[in-house]
């Protein structure tokens, strides 16, 4: 889609949104609930009907709910504004979408030779007169006809009963929304299947600036409904293709070598092992993306299921479509949003290959349920009273349903209910077994037939808060029978998020579940993604790259080697996302298979590369052989802590393997971190020079780019007061190689790897680690460690901007031949004294003495030469 395209699709989400938020608040104070004030008791809004009272009971309940996960009634009466907003944007924009395909009459499309009206609503006034002479012309009703027409099979979205139906915008609203949808974008653009995903994207861009804002400003923790708008991010369609084809598609070629699909996949890399596999029916053959979003990795899954079936030739065509999305794709996503619009994405794709067909079921889940009200979960119970062991399971599930909204799919709560289920298996032995033991997925169907019986019950009495829970309860188990299965294919693009961004729960939640990998988010997935993927399954996903090099994410290099064969990667770097600019974002996309085995990988670098999908559909072709490696994934192990370093050579190999770590010979030490740097640090030229060496110290800082020397051009506050602000602080780091002689670098730097002398008396920054002697001249050290050959094996070690301790430590080294020795450490300080020379012009550096051009003036007055 170009980029005038998605300008548009921005444009009208945000113009509508704003219409229909305005409109949605207005509504709500018509029935007394309000924004920024306290709400009115129902009984005095005397100018409601019964059953707008009632309706207003149901959305004031809801809302309350919101409260029960910690929200303020302001927070949560706004969040249910969104919400309703979205779902009727998206609502107006999937009928739109359904009649350009021709799978429903015009519903929002008018024309002149209607009066202005679409079809439907020229025809719905023709039958419904009384209805047509209603101030709103009708087309409230002619909507909601709609909505029913299609709920049937796209419940999620369409439902007429639900919350977010029972407070409508007005007819101008709703008629100005119409009139903008049909004039700001064209035909084609609502056929496209990236259409839905845009527009997810773009309705939440304002809350990702805002809190991207907040972290970077107030250093907020991200919790609550902010982790959907910081993480969700756009997956552009070349990334889905591949992703898919190498890993569902790679299946299918190894369960049948000879089937000539592959020839339609522009995406797909040849297996050079040639792996084979036994065959299965299709429809055993099952997908997952946990972290589903609107749904682009099932839908390009549906493409693939269908030629497999065709291929297959046992599935009659007719019926493909409601086996695939019957038995073959799964989505779960923590917001609704995106799962209404995942929804309504596979129903047109399955009715545009049969527009026949009902959509009789889909295995897709919000994962947002709030499992709270421990009152009535207690009578609830009572419905099991003579099952004790269903009572615990019921806990269980409640329990590990607590942060739901927050972790979706990366709760493990199957693990809790195997452990209840084998405690009672190894009491009773008919337990979840044969005999007169009641099987696993009856006890569910049991659990959900309970809560539906406590659902009606609760709706006779009309007692609200229990029709929630039970309401609620439902969505968790639903949940909760995606979260026990194991898929053979896991893909997604999951959410990148620090730790140190992370609210607490999260943080603390994660760290119990996941102790090795709660580092980030996107770690967590794909730890969580091997773990839902079958023995042999595939686990395909586009993440950040940080994984596969830096030593505190180590432990995910180590799964991955030792849990699966990396079949594919193609390691992206920046510029992978045409909708973020610089180097932001560094990714790289892989198909893991999950089992150990010494296979030749295939690695494709694209980190130079601009046009990214142009060169992947060459390599797909044999083409642009110069960024393909082909290497067993064992010879990372050669380095320490092993590095993804996939285009390294021969020759390097042994090196590495042959060589000892410079860690040995040398000390590289981090330094302090101060926390409060315009407080206690200067330049240079702002403290008296009588003042340094007693108590200001020079400081280095990293900076720029510059090997040899380079004196800091700093100072740092060594009074009393400021050393005990440093010890409260933690500040200080290595304080016994504070004031040695020895070398800087710079921890950052994307211009490259650049060591400096550094004399006795300084100290030094995190940002300005340091290397000191331990059995090396520290001569001999600065040329090697400004020689090409560093270079060259730091871009094995660190392959980021940044110039980690870890990676530095394992840089090869060999102990030099004593003449050697000798001749570098001379070489290393004539070049030290030739940058001081230099330096001696530059009129803010320490050393200054004269300009270049006093210089020149004075060597020409020497000589009696003309000025």
């Amino acid at each position: 889609m170009d980029k005038q395209t998605k300008t548009k699709i921005k444009n009208l989400v945000l113009a509508l949104r704003d219409d229909l938020e305005k409109e949605m608040e207005n509504r709500l104070d018509n029935i007394g609930i309000y924004l920024e004030k306290e709400w009115k008791d129902g009984r005095s809004l005397t100018h409601l009907s019964k059953d707008e009272l009632e309706n207003r009971k149901r959305v004031a309940a809801f809302i309350k709910r919101e409260e029960k996960i910690g929200l303020d009634q302001r927070k949560a009466t706004s969040e249910f504004i969104k919400e309703a907003s979205y779902t009727w944007i998206n609502r107006l924009l999937g009928l739109k979408c359904m009649e350009c395909r021709g799978l429903i009459d015009e519903v929002i499309t008018t024309r002149p030779e209607y009066g202005g009206r679409s079809k439907r609503h020229r025809d719905f006034r023709d039958k419904n007169p009384d209805k047509a002479a209603q101030p709103d012309d009708a087309l409230i009703a002619c909507l909601f006809s709609a909505f029913e027409e299609v709920t049937e099979e796209i419940k999620v979205l369409f439902d007429p009963k639900n919350e977010y139906s029972l407070v409508i915008p007005r007819y101008p609203t709703l008629k100005k929304a119409i009139e903008k949808i049909n004039t700001e974008l064209d035909y084609n653009t609502f056929r496209g299947d990236e259409f839905l995903g845009w527009v997810y994207q773009y309705f939440n861009s304002r809350e990702k600036d805002r809190v991207f804002e907040e972290v970077r400003t107030k250093k907020k923790k991200i919790s609550g409904s902010d982790i959907i708008n910081v993480t969700q991010l756009y997956t552009e369609k070349y990334m889905v293709r591949f992703l898919v084809e190498n890993s569902l598609g790679a299946m299918w070629m190894e369960m049948y070598p000879d089937s000539q699909l592959c020839n339609k996949w522009e995406y797909f890399v040849k297996d050079p092992n040639n792996s084979r596999r036994e065959p299965k029916p299709v429809k055993e053959i099952t997908f997952l993306d946990p972290a589903g979003g609107s749904g682009h990795f099932q839908l390009y899954a549906f493409d693939l299921f269908y030629d497999m079936y065709l291929e297959e030739g046992i599935i009659p065509k007719d019926q493909i479509p409601e086996f695939i999305l019957r038995y073959n794709l799964h989505g779960i996503d923590i917001d609704l949003r995106a799962i209404q619009l995942s929804a309504l994405g596979l129903y047109m794709k399955a009715k545009s290959k049969n527009p026949d067909m009902k959509v009789q079921h889909m295995n897709l889940v919000s994962a947002d349920a709030i499992m709270l009200d421990s009152d009535i979960l207690e009578e609830f119970l009572q419905e099991f009273k003579e099952d004790q062991t269903a009572q615990e399971l019921i806990k269980v599930i409640w329990q590990g349903l607590e942060n739901v909204r927050e972790l979706g799919s990366l709760l493990k709560v199957e693990e809790q209910i195997d452990d209840v289920i084998k405690r009672q298996k190894d009491k009773r032995l008919d337990f979840f077994g044969e005999g007169t033991g009641k099987g696993w997925e009856q006890w569910k169907r049991d659990l959900l037939a309970a809560l539906k019986r406590y659902y009606e019950k609760a709706a006779q009495t009309f007692d609200i808060n229990k029709q929630m829970f039970a309401s609620e309860a439902c969505k968790g188990v639903q949940l909760l029978d995606l979260l026990e299965q194991r898929y053979d294919v896991v893909a997604t693009n999951p959410p990148y998020m620090g730790r140190p961004n992370m609210g607490d729960d999260i943080k603390e939640t994660l760290s119990t579940l996941y102790p090795k990998s709660n580092i980030d988010l996107y770690l967590v997935f794909i730890e969580r993604c091997i773990n839902f993927a079958e023995e042999k399954g595939y686990i395909s996903m586009i993440t950040q790259q940080s994984f596969m090099f830096l030593t505190l994410f180590r432990f995910t290099r180590f799964k991955i080697l030792n849990e699966t064969f990396i079949r594919t990667m193609a390691h992206l770097g920046p510029h992978a996302f045409e909708d973020i600019s610089g180097e932001k974002v560094n990714t790289t996309m892989f198909s893991l298979r999950k089992e150990k085995i010494s296979n030749i990988s295939v690695f494709l670098r694209l980190i130079y590369e601009n046009d990214k999908s142009r060169i992947l559909k060459a390599v797909s072709t044999g083409q642009c052989e110069n960024i393909v490696f082909k290497i067993n994934p064992q010879n990372f192990e050669i380095i320490n802590e092993t590095p993804f370093t996939y285009w390294i050579n021969k020759k390097m190999i042994d090196i590495f393997s042959n060589f000892s770590y410079i860690d040995n010979y040398a000390f590289i030490k981090t330094g302090m971190r101060i926390g409060d740097n315009e407080k206690y640090l200067r330049q240079l030229w702002e403290i008296d020079k009588q003042k340094i060496g007693l108590n200001w110290f020079p400081y280095a800082k990293g900076g720029g780019y510059n090997k040899y020397y380079l004196l800091p051009d700093l100072v740092i506050d060594w009074r009393e007061e400021a050393n005990n602000y440093y010890s409260e602080n933690g500040s200080h780091r290595n304080p016994d190689f504070y004031f040695k002689e020895g070398l800087t670098f710079s921890s950052i730097s994307s211009t490259g790897f650049s060591v400096r002398y550094l004399p006795k008396g300084c100290l030094f920054d995190s940002k300005g680690s340091c290397i000191f002697n331990k059995n090396v001249d520290i001569f001999y050290l600065l040329g090697y460690l400004n020689s090409k050959f560093i270079d060259y094996a730091l871009s094995f070690l660190c392959s980021t901007a940044d110039f980690s301790i870890g990676g530095l430590k394992k840089i090869p080294y060999k102990s030099p031949l004593s003449e050697t020795e000798k001749n570098v450490a001379k070489l290393a300080i004539n070049c030290m004294n030739l940058k001081k020379e230099l330096l001696q012009y530059v009129i803010n550096d320490s050393g200054f003495k004269q300009t270049a051009i006093q210089w020149g003036y004075n060597v020409l007055k020497e000589k009696g030469g003309g000025v």
